[in-house]
């Protein structure tokens, strides 16, 4: 007797729980979304491509809405890229003792000379450099374009610049930076999209 009470209690429970945290669904209950390409307000071409297609993984991953067409959904999810730039950090110049290199040039037979310094007067390098990235989203309800939620969502991350020369010695490689810059705006569309997803989902 007493398991079946207990029984029934952890049931009753169970059911509270459910009716009161409730169904993770779109804003108005809704439960078809289309996610179009987001507007890339930035000089960073292409970048577009990888927020877009992280929120419809995060969609698709979850199952709490089918991502469609226009035409066939109730809630259309429009994103806009407002701001992408990556600055350096930590710069050395040349003249302190982080910013020396020996010449690449030497005169056959003799060793090089590390007081020397090919580097141009006016130099600076940057040892680290730091992408940030902001991005807002907008669920408008398909059948008359009103707003139903709109978040913003913005992250920063780091990497460190290319080593040349010596190791105290740092580059501004742009092929390097740039693949640098990009691999960090795929990790945080990825980041960022998954945690609009989940505030987009909150219950309604």
């Amino acid at each position: 007797m007493k398991v079946i009470a207990l029984a029934l209690l952890i049931l009753c429970g169970c059911s509270s729980y459910q009716l009161s945290h409730g169904k993770r669904t779109l804003p108005g209950g809704y439960d078809r979304v289309a996610i179009p390409m987001f507007m890339n307000k930035t000089l960073e071409v292409g970048i577009e491509s990888y927020f877009t297609q992280s929120l419809r993984t995060e969609f698709v991953r979850s199952g709490l809405a089918k991502v469609t067409t226009k035409n066939d959904a109730q809630v259309i999810l429009v994103g806009v890229i407002n701001q992408a730039s990556t600055t350096g950090s930590a710069p050395v110049y040349k003249g302190s003792g982080d910013l020396k290199t020996p010449h690449p040039v030497t005169a056959p037979g003799s060793a090089p000379n590390p007081d020397e310094n090919p580097l141009p007067e006016g130099t600076v390098l940057n040892k680290a450099y730091a992408t940030s990235v902001s991005v807002t989203l907008t669920a408008k309800r398909v059948s008359d374009n009103s707003v139903l939620w709109e978040g913003g969502f913005s992250r920063s991350q780091g990497f460190s610049a290319p080593l040349i020369g010596t190791p105290s010695l740092t580059g501004s490689n742009a092929i390097y930076i740039h693949s640098a810059k990009q691999d960090i705006i795929i990790n945080i569309a990825k980041d960022l999209m998954s945690e609009a997803h989940d505030r987009l989902m909150e219950n309604f």
